[in-house]
């Protein structure tokens, strides 16, 4: 059984929760914990103490298969390792080394393992995260757009 804590934070109902755990069981993750959503404008700061991001999201239609999540960039501008399901819109971000991806509840498992005991690997994938984060912020692409404007 995986020796580590996940913790979901967000708004999950009771049958939902029941729903999480047994998928998550299936792929003997029984060690979970469920935290209410944070305030916008604090969710990254809610985040910092945790070793990496999942994202179990799927797409309900064509145009959500090819976005991002606002949980990724939460993530990554806590500094934390992705691991994500496979969405075009997010493996294009998480090919650049900031994570892994997982298509079901098993290799979901295989890939927390994976990160919690392989230190080299985690290092690698936070170092990348801290690096995307300080070059993908808004402020710079405002700029990117200002520059654009103005020549």
């Amino acid at each position: 059984e995986l020796s580590v804590l996940l913790t979901l934070q967000g708004n999950i109902s009771e049958e939902e929760q029941w729903k999480i755990e047994d998928y998550l069981g299936e792929a003997n993750l029984s060690k979970i914990s469920f935290k209410p959503q944070a305030p916008v404008g604090t969710i990254v700061n809610s985040i910092l103490g945790y070793d990496a991001g999942v994202i179990g999201e799927q797409a309900e239609n064509e145009t959500q298969l090819y976005t991002s999540s606002n949980k990724l960039f939460d993530y990554l501008h806590a500094g934390l390792p992705v691991v994500t399901t496979n969405m075009p819109g997010i493996i294009e971000t998480i090919d650049e080394g900031v994570g892994l991806s997982y298509t079901n509840a098993v290799e979901l498992s295989i890939l927390i393992q994976k990160i919690a005991e392989n230190k080299n690997l985690y290092r690698e994938l936070k170092t990348k995260a801290i690096a995307f984060s300080e070059n993908n912020i808004w402020e710079k692409d405002f700029k990117n757009v200002i520059d654009a404007i103005e020549s």
